[in-house]
């Protein structure tokens, strides 16, 4: 819980207005001592108050520090066990949504090995259609407009040639028909999602945020007896 200041500003009276307000009540984890930026080179030491909003993000609010925090700001540790489950949904669900979106834009990625492409654009291979079997960068357009961007090698067929390395061992590797600038391409049919892969690995996040910020307390715990003892702090 904190209660603290509230600045507003007044469109009505052109002036700022303030006010006491309370937040966080039941939802305030733990205290730290932080260094921000407050101007371009210049850092100030504060203490900082952690509490969970409502939907499960970690939000803060300066509680003391060199002229940081007002005078009338009063807090206390207060969180109760719940809060941990909205930390893990949140994660959960946010990381669920980034997963999915960078699946989806993936999905349309034509220079990844397997994937079936049809070449669009371009002056070479014009309409060909194949697998891409292999993925290499190269320097694209001259001079202070030059950029590495992926070239990809399609084959057509399952023909393979036999390749002899420098270490004696020989390799089966795919004929290659066109080497086309993967931007000239697109895929060729749907691209499935793994939606079971993407919620295990959204739920191994969300666990690691949950026990990120219990050790997160007991660190403030271990620092700030003094805070946790007396729940209850004034900024001086």
């Amino acid at each position: 819980m904190i209660t603290y200041k509230k600045c507003e500003f007044n469109h009505e009276t052109k002036q700022y207005d303030y006010s006491m307000v309370t937040e966080h009540v039941g939802r305030s984890l733990f205290v730290t001592n932080e260094s921000i930026r407050v101007m371009s080179d210049v850092w100030e030491w504060v203490t900082m108050l952690y509490s969970v909003t409502p939907e499960g993000r970690l939000t803060t609010n300066i509680v003391g520090g060199d002229g940081m925090a007002d005078a009338g700001t009063v807090f206390e540790i207060d969180a109760v066990d719940s809060v941990y489950d909205d930390i893990y949904k949140y994660s959960f669900e946010t990381e669920v949504a980034r997963l999915t979106y960078a699946a989806k834009d993936s999905a349309k990625c034509t220079d990844i090995k397997g994937r079936k492409v049809k070449v669009t654009g371009g002056r070479t291979a014009k309409n060909m259609v194949g697998e891409v079997v292999v993925v290499i960068e190269r320097p694209y357009s001259m001079g202070y407009k030059t950029s590495l961007r992926s070239k990809i090698g399609i084959a057509t067929t399952d023909k393979t040639s036999e390749f002899v390395a420098r270490n004696g061992k020989v390799y089966q590797n795919r004929v290659v028909d066109a080497w086309v600038w993967a931007h000239n391409c697109e895929v060729v049919g749907e691209v499935e999602i793994d939606t079971a892969k993407i919620e295990e690995d959204a739920k191994k996040y969300a666990q690691g945020r949950v026990e990120d910020t219990v050790r997160r307390v007991d660190n403030s715990k271990r620092y700030f007896p003094n805070l946790h003892a007396v729940k209850q702090g004034v900024a001086a």
